[in-house]
């Protein structure tokens, strides 16, 4: 699947892409808690409580702060051994099952035609980080996980990498690598990708929600559906 056919193998640009319902047809956030409840490292009603969050999520009143502290509960005090082979159990167990074809496809284009491509999302890193290193994505940039003595606090390190944080997070990896406005590309799925779409040259919908669709068709932004 051809993204652009004429892809100009001689020009600098950087494709960012979201994860969740973008790449994979799955919250990883979500996921994440049933694959603890799975392996009884969770409680059953930690499925409810996602869900929950999940909602606000689609909604856009997601309480950032309370969300990660319910999140990384089962991160606290762990080894970056113990959360790396639990997060490749998660996407293998979880994820993998999940990702476009088609996605994966137009992921391999552009890095086949030398295009740089990061994987932004505001799940955290190290659950992101599998789904990358198996699509052979070679930047992860997601919600930074506090560590102290080699162990995870159940905190995280600066900005939230979801909404708007997402253009700080872009805005500061190209500045660090001589990027333009005009070289980056952002892929995303949802009303809260709209924030980051808004302020890129090149916005790419993915299998978009309604509000984005809407939107995207509006502005005569390129709408990509991978299902």
């Amino acid at each position: 699947m051809n993204i652009d056919t004429n892809i100009d193998k001689n020009t600098k640009e950087i494709h960012f892409w979201d994860m969740d319902h973008t790449i994979i047809n799955n919250d990883c956030d979500v996921s994440w808690k049933d694959f603890l409840i799975a392996r009884g490292l969770a409680k059953p009603d930690a499925q409810e409580k996602a869900e929950y969050f999940y909602q606000q999520y689609l909604k856009n009143t997601l309480d950032h702060n309370e969300f990660m502290d319910f999140q990384l509960i089962e991160f606290r005090n762990k080894t970056i051994d113990e959360i790396n082979e639990m997060c490749q159990d998660h996407f293998e167990s979880f994820v993998k099952k999940t990702i476009y074809p088609k996605a994966a496809l137009a992921v391999k284009e552009l890095l086949d035609a030398g295009k740089e491509v990061c994987l932004l999302t505001a799940t955290n890193d190290f659950i992101a980080r599998p789904l990358s290193d198996y699509l052979d994505i070679p930047v992860t940039l997601g919600t930074n996980l506090e560590i102290i003595d080699g162990k995870f606090t159940g905190k995280t390190v600066g900005t939230y990498c979801g909404g708007l944080g997402k253009v700080e997070y872009i805005e500061k990896y190209c500045a660090d690598k001589g990027y333009t406005d005009t070289d980056v590309y952002y892929y995303g799925d949802s009303k809260m990708d709209i924030a980051v779409m808004e302020k890129v040259k090149n916005p790419i919908a993915c299998n978009p929600a309604e509000a984005l669709r809407e939107r995207a068709e509006k502005e005569s932004w390129t709408i990509l559906d991978f299902a």
